[in-house]
């Protein structure tokens, strides 16, 4: 893979994540804290989201070093 894919799926793993983060926790404040689907849709969007970004950035270093 040449580094402009990689920059291009950096790119795209940090807006996912990032978007998945601020939805996470925006359904945890605003939504009903006593429906079961909405604190396990919440919870499992923020935690995914810092999957994505941690992995993006793990990519960002690796392209670095080559």
């Amino acid at each position: 893979m040449n580094n402009l894919t990689i920059r291009w799926l950096t790119n795209s793993m940090i807006g996912v994540g990032t978007g998945f983060l601020v939805t996470g926790f925006a359904a945890l404040l605003i939504g009903d804290l006593t429906d079961v689907d909405t604190i396990r849709a919440g919870a499992l969007m923020a935690t995914s989201s810092i999957f994505l970004i941690a992995t993006s950035f793990a990519v960002a270093i690796l392209e670095e070093k080559s």
